[in-house]
């Protein structure tokens, strides 16, 4: 498949991409506003010389004190407890969950980062700020008791040096006591000196980075629409091409030629000016339009398939709804105005519908009489009705009593055929759709052949296939396929012509509705009055 074909693909289907859009934009948005917003904010603890020593575990002004800078500290139950209590909260695992840390290039760094989560720019940054606040004041907790430790000793120690001075004082021999002294002195000169050292170190960790109001975490509604967005088109382009390949209707005159076994006989656009309730026939006037050129193109194919002098055509369809009666009206008035004289035959004694073309001229006896009573020519012409078209004559459908197809099954249709030979040069033959009735096939029989069309984006591939079978095992002389509907586009080059170049509108039979039983037809605004008689001398009866 071509990128044409794919862009032409996922515009004819341009539905399932919209809708998979819409479901997939639709969900994230969903999705965004259902989520609980988060924010976070950070702040940095820098550590003094002396706790980044004790980190390292270097010599430290904090060697004479149990000093835990471990980073694992900061979210540690005292820490956390303390950082609670300072925002309000109870929960203290519920705090911890939304504080992470982070030791900047390892552990010989002097930086802690700290993260705190909350539902609010404002909530994230006070839990952030007790966080800092909290872990420092648990470093400089640890200083304090510290210190406090040192003094008692140092305390304990200067009694010892009074203790043993009054000894040695009284014992000026004792030597034990002289070195008791001694040692005793040296310890008290120890102490002092952390003392000093930790005092003079300072506080272990200061606040480096204020916390600022928290930013929004997870991604943003416009990124998650944009996501949705781009899922959408590729998801639906893909749902697309997927029901493009399992879809088994026709969709391509090649197609049609290929599903069938028969020649293509041509491709009809759509008729522009259908689908306004309006029921025109666009060879009968002087516009110039697509589906008029192509009717006429269609009928120059059938003049090559069939005798010049005398042909008779049956024009079917697989299923109901596929335009054989818009084309059978069409070709018949193009037929006619090439000066050949044309019978258009209302074989579809089912459900006819000429008369949404040519009024009261589809209207009264016909086929259906001609076929229960001895069908001599008289009585044919006796039947056939005039049109407002020049050399164009309507055999109405007339009034069934009886199962079509056990009807037309009969010796009489095939007189009624042959008759109308010699009455005509040309006869074109509307009967019912050939996909689930008899009927085509069997008037089929008689003719030079039978069209079968097949509507593009309609006509499933085995409904063609199978119509095409049973005609000829009817013994119906298959002539070929014509496709209806395309929607192709002609170069704007064809505009110098006055041919419109884009096919638009729908190509499919008239509507009617059925009332009590009685078919409700449209009638064309005017229908002439005007007969032509020629040798074989048509009726004087007015439309």
């Amino acid at each position: 498949m071509t990128f044409r074909q794919v862009l032409d693909v996922l515009w004819q289907r341009r539905w399932i991409v919209v809708v998979a859009v819409l479901v997939a934009v639709g969900s994230g948005y969903l999705y965004s506003v259902s989520q609980t917003p988060a924010y976070a904010s950070t702040t940095t603890v820098r550590l003094s010389p002396g706790a980044t020593a004790v980190a390292a575990g270097t010599d430290s002004a904090y060697a004479a004190i149990q000093l835990d800078v471990d980073p694992e500290s900061v979210t540690s139950l005292p820490v956390l407890e303390q950082a609670a209590r300072a925002v309000g909260e109870s929960d203290v695992a519920a705090f911890g969950a939304g504080v992470t840390t982070e030791v900047v290039e390892g552990l010989r760094t002097n930086k802690i980062t700290i993260t705190a989560t909350g539902g609010t720019p404002a909530e994230a940054q006070q839990r952030a700020d007790a966080m800092a606040q909290a872990y420092t004041g648990f470093l400089s907790g640890q200083v304090k008791q510290g210190l406090a430790q040192l003094a008692q000793r140092r305390t304990q120690a200067a009694e010892d040096v009074t203790t043993l001075q009054g000894t040695v004082a009284a014992h000026p021999r004792d030597q034990v006591a002289a070195t008791n002294l001694a040692s005793a002195v040296a310890s008290l000169g120890e102490l002092n000196g952390s003392i000093s050292a930790v005092e003079g170190a300072g506080d272990p960790a200061t606040v480096l980075t204020v916390a600022q109001p928290g930013a929004r975490q997870g991604t943003s509604l416009e990124m998650v629409l944009l996501l949705a967005l781009v899922t959408g088109l590729l998801g639906g382009g893909g749902l697309a091409l997927i029901r493009h390949q399992l879809d088994d209707r026709i969709r391509s005159e090649p197609e049609a030629e290929e599903v069938s076994g028969v020649p293509s006989l041509g491709e009809l656009a759509v008729d522009r000016r259908r689908g306004r309730g309006r029921t025109v026939l666009a060879t009968a006037g002087t516009a110039t339009t697509v589906f008029g050129e192509d009717v006429r193109s269609l009928r120059t194919t059938l003049q090559v398939l069939t005798s010049p002098d005398q042909a008779v055509v049956v024009v079917t369809s697989p299923e109901p709804g596929d335009g054989k009666t818009l084309v059978a009206a069409n070709l018949a008035v193009s037929w006619a105005r090439t000066g050949k004289s044309v019978v258009l035959v209302s074989g579809d004694l089912r459900r006819a519908r000429l008369g949404d073309y040519f009024g009261a001229a589809a209207e009264g006896p016909g086929l259906a009489e001609l076929v229960r009573e001895e069908p001599t020519k008289s009585r044919i012409l006796e039947r056939l009705r005039p049109t407002e078209h020049d050399q164009l004559r309507l055999l109405p459908a007339g009034e069934v009593t009886a199962d079509p197809s056990d009807l037309l099954a009969t010796e009489a249709v095939g007189r009624v055929v042959e008759h109308l030979r010699d009455i005509a040069d040309v006869v074109l033959v509307d009967t019912p759709p050939a996909g689930a009735f008899a009927d085509a096939g069997i008037i089929a029989a008689h003719a030079d052949g039978v069209v079968v069309l097949s509507a593009l984006g309609r006509t499933r591939q085995r409904a063609l296939a199978e119509t095409v079978r049973a005609l000829r095992a009817q013994g119906a002389t298959v002539l070929g396929t014509v496709s209806n509907m395309s929607r192709r586009r002609l170069p704007r080059s064809y505009r110098a012509y006055g041919l419109q170049t884009r096919v638009t509108g729908g190509g499919e039979e008239p509507r009617h509705s059925d009332r009590d039983g009685v078919v409700q037809r449209s009638t064309p605004a005017a229908v002439g009055t005007r007969q032509r008689l020629d040798e074989d001398a048509w009726t004087s009866d007015t439309a």
